[in-house]
């Protein structure tokens, strides 16, 4: 999938890519990424990837570096009383740089530095860290008051990635603020997952003879799993009214360092197996609480995962992540971008047509109304014009196109209750989970 160029870019980014697998003979199960294949599949040797440059878990810290030359140290800086060293990059944006932290107990945190954009000195990190350190302060908060009351050391809610503190250091690397924010480190995103699942499918078809695109998914039962994790996740901060806004498949980390392997099939889709289907919601760099939100509309979201309301310059609300997650779990099925535009220009626009025609649902008189009163609309809209009514791609594909077997009727069931373009409409996290898809086993 692509992400075009007026996409917001997260202050932490997707993963750091890995090199694609050499298959051989028979697979073992290694930790991250290998293939297990049916009975007329080609398997691939256990391949490593790098961690994650995103978030947390107390439990994932507990890893040693023992994969990590000791004498690879980038500098040394002091948090909390404590001394980490830097050993590696694990990832850069345009608003931050994550790296892997070594503590003196041996125990790897990630490490999230804010970069000073041009004319800033480190007396302006307010700028750069606030947002995002209201949200995780206001989380923090919450999850000391938890272990107070139940007396356990676990998250306020597992869906959620955790922090360690924030905080001013003593050492930054070049153009960064002293002011970060100090994560345990989880495992790979759903995003990488699923790229290097595509990898592995690429080869084993090239091996069977087959000159073909990766076909691959998660089994229905694994979409209900990790779809439920989203929700719950969401179903959280909605209740603390914290909006994410930047819901997408790099933002989703596996809990534990994941191991998993693809099952080969030459007819259908291969199926993306993981060990674990535990999953947290990562990186708040775009969170606000709701009443921050407005009065003037700003481009947040990714493109790919952007609401309707967002589209056309109206203000997100407490339901636009809702609308993320629907085209997230629609992902773990098809792992394709199923409405960008073969189209190159005025991608904007032909993705909000074409899904407006594949969920058959689309922009009122009402709606657009409430477009053209929002104050900075026009800025946010860009190449879509108020009261559009144009044609989607004659490639377009209709949602329920996309349905590959009667196996998923309660899933695309599901999908055309969540994707609702009406943002005043749109049902909670909490009626959501209530839906048949999760209910029924």
């Amino acid at each position: 999938m692509s992400h075009h160029n007026r996409s917001p870019t997260s202050p932490i980014p997707s993963d750091s890519p890995s090199t694609p697998p050499t298959p051989t003979s028979p697979s073992h199960r290694a930790p991250l990424n290998h293939s297990s294949d049916s009975q007329d599949s080609l398997s691939t040797p256990p391949i490593r990837s790098p961690p994650s440059p995103q978030f947390i878990l107390d439990t994932s810290a507990t890893e040693d570096e023992s994969d990590f030359d000791e004498d690879n140290n980038m500098g040394v800086f002091e948090f909390s009383g404590r001394k980490y060293s830097l050993r590696k990059m694990l990832g850069e944006g345009s608003y931050g740089k994550v790296y892997l932290a070594v503590a003196e107990s041996r125990r790897m945190f990630a490490v999230k530095f804010f970069k000073m954009q041009k004319g800033e000195t480190q007396e302006d990190y307010g700028a750069a860290i606030g947002p995002e350190e209201r949200i995780l302060t206001l989380y923090f908060t919450l999850e000391t008051l938890f272990k107070i009351f139940t007396h356990f050391d676990t998250s306020v809610h597992k869906n959620i990635a955790k922090i360690t503190g924030i905080g001013f250091v003593d050492y930054a690397p070049d153009d960064c603020y002293r002011k970060v924010i100090l994560m345990p480190l989880y495992g790979i995103s759903l995003a990488t997952m699923i790229a290097q699942s595509k990898d592995l499918d690429i080869e084993n078809r090239r091996l069977n003879g087959l000159n073909e695109q990766p076909k691959v998914s998660f089994r229905i039962r694994d979409i209900q799993k990790l779809g439920s994790e989203l929700l719950s996740g969401l179903e959280f901060l909605a209740r603390y009214r914290v909006l994410h806004l930047d819901i997408k498949s790099e933002n989703l980390l596996f809990m534990h360092h994941n191991a998993f392997h693809v099952e080969f099939s030459r007819e259908r889709h291969s199926y993306i197996v993981p060990d674990h289907l535990d999953i947290v919601i990562s990186d708040f760099g775009m969170a606000k609480l709701d009443k921050d939100v407005g009065p003037i509309a700003e481009l947040v979201q990714t493109e790919i995962y952007r609401a309707p309301e967002v589209f056309v310059g109206c203000l997100p609300n407490n339901r636009s992540d809702i609308w993320s997650a629907g085209i997230i779990i629609l992902e773990l099925y098809t792992t394709v971008d199923d409405f960008e535009s073969p189209i190159p220009d005025q991608q904007e626009l032909r993705r909000f047509r074409n899904l407006q025609y594949a969920l058959k649902d689309y922009m009122t008189p009402e709606l657009w109304e409430e477009a053209a009163r929002t104050e900075g609309g026009d800025a946010v809209r860009g190449n879509i014009k108020l009261f559009d009514n144009g044609p989607a791609d004659r490639s377009a594909p209709r949602l329920s196109d996309l349905k590959r077997s009667h196996h998923a009727d309660l899933l695309f069931a599901f999908l055309r209750d969540c994707l609702v373009l009406n943002w005043n409409r749109r049902p909670s996290a909490r009626q959501l989970l209530l839906h048949d898809f999760f209910q029924k086993k």
